[in-house]
C-alpha cells in the first residue's frame, strides 16, 4: 500500500470520526475516580468539584470549566445528591410519637405535645422519607409541577439493575414547560442508587457526560 493510499484512508477515518461526534457527541472521558459517602464512581478529571451538605444529606456538583459560557447559559455538569435513610420510616415515627402522647395524657385526638403542637399537626408537618427510586422520581415530578408548572410529564424509559447489592434505576423522562407563551419540551436522565442506608441521585446536564457510563463505573 503506497503512502498516498494510506493518507487517503487516514483522512477518510478522521472525517468519519468527526461526523460521528457531530451526530452523537463525543463526550468527556470518565478518567477520575471520586467517592461521595460510600459510593465510588468516575467523572471527567478536568471538571470542577463543588461539595455541600453534611453527613446526613448533601450534594456534590462536577462542572465543566468553560470560560466561553455567558452568565445566563448552563454548561455541562454532573450532580450527585445523597440522603441518609432513617432506620424507621418517618411516618411510623410520627405515629409512634402520637400514640405515646395520647397515652401520657389519657386522651385521644386532642393531646398537646411537648412542643405545643397537636398530634395531627405533627403528622402533617413531618414528610415521609423517600426510600425507593419510584418514590424519588414521583417526588421529582411533583416538585417540578409545583415550582415550574410543567405539564405532559412522561417516563419514556426505565432501566434497573443491581450493583454491589444496591438497586440502581435509570429514568429517561420528558415534560413540557411554558416559557413566555411558548411550549418547549425538555428531556432528561436521572439515576437513583438505593443502598441499605442511603439513597443517591445522579443527574446530568448537557451532552458531555454519559449517565450510563457513570452508573457503570459505580462501586459500593
Amino acid at each position: 500500500m503506497n503512502m498516498k493510499r494510506i493518507g487517503t484512508l487516514v483522512a477518510a477515518f478522521a472525517l468519519t470520526a468527526f461526523a460521528a461526534c457531530a451526530l452523537t457527541g463525543c463526550g468527556a472521558s470518565l478518567d477520575r475516580e471520586v467517592t461521595v459517602q460510600d459510593m465510588t464512581f468516575k467523572v471527567p478529571k478536568t471538571w470542577l468539584e463543588s461539595p455541600s451538605g453534611n453527613g446526613t444529606s448533601g450534594t456534590v456538583v462536577f462542572t465543566e470549566d468553560n470560560e466561553d459560557l455567558d452568565e445566563d447559559e448552563t454548561g455541562n455538569s454532573l450532580t450527585i445528591s445523597y440522603k441518609k435513610l432513617a432506620a424507621t420510616p418517618a411516618a411510623a415515627v410520627v405515629e409512634e410519637a402520637v400514640e405515646e402522647d395520647a397515652e401520657a395524657a389519657g386522651q385521644e385526638g386532642a393531646v398537646i405535645g411537648e412542643e405545643g403542637a397537636k398530634p395531627a399537626e405533627k403528622a402533617e408537618s413531618t414528610q415521609p422519607v423517600v426510600r425507593t427510586a419510584a418514590e424519588a422520581i414521583a417526588a421529582k415530578q411533583a416538585d417540578l409541577e409545583k415550582k415550574y408548572g410543567i405539564t405532559a410529564w412522561s417516563i419514556d424509559k426505565e432501566k434497573s439493575k443491581v450493583i454491589d447489592g444496591a438497586q440502581v434505576t435509570v429514568y429517561e423522562y420528558s415534560f413540557v414547560k411554558d416559557i413566555e407563551g411558548q411550549k418547549r419540551k425538555y428531556e432528561s436522565k436521572t439515576a437513583y442508587i438505593v443502598t441499605t442506608d442511603t439513597i443517591y441521585e445522579i443527574a446530568v446536564v448537557g451532552d458531555k457526560a454519559d449517565i450510563n457510563g457513570v452508573v457503570d463505573s459505580i462501586e459500593l
